[in-house]
């Protein structure tokens, strides 16, 4: 598993085995930095698909440093692009200087 980031109240972790990303609540972390995130209690997860997938409590959990790792959490596919957040009627300038990840393969969004 891999640390993929942080929300105001989730972590976000990426499987090895499903490269799905899956949110989980802070509150089951010890501590919580940009760059790795420690367990309080065992994560497992939710796809289901490796028993090996599970992390024990105090083992960090880092963020890849590899570029290659990124992968498409719909349809897996490592052909990444990054775009600039478009205008929409319903919420103006809001989020004009964020940036979101396409897939090439799928085109999903996130």
């Amino acid at each position: 598993m891999k640390f993929w980031g942080k929300d105001e109240n989730v972590i976000k972790i990426e499987c090895d085995k499903c490269n799905k990303i899956y949110k989980f609540d802070k509150k089951y972390f010890s501590q919580i930095t940009d760059t790795f995130c420690i367990p309080n209690t065992i994560i497992k997860c939710p796809c289901g698909n490796s028993t090996n997938e599970t992390i024990y409590s105090d083992k960090p959990i880092t963020i890849s440093k590899d570029i290659s790792d990124l992968h498409c959490p719909h349809c897996g596919s490592s052909q990444i692009t990054v775009m600039k957040r478009g205008w929409k009627w319903t919420t103006g300038f809001i989020g004009m200087s964020k940036n979101q990840r396409v897939c090439m393969k799928c085109l999903h969004k996130w």
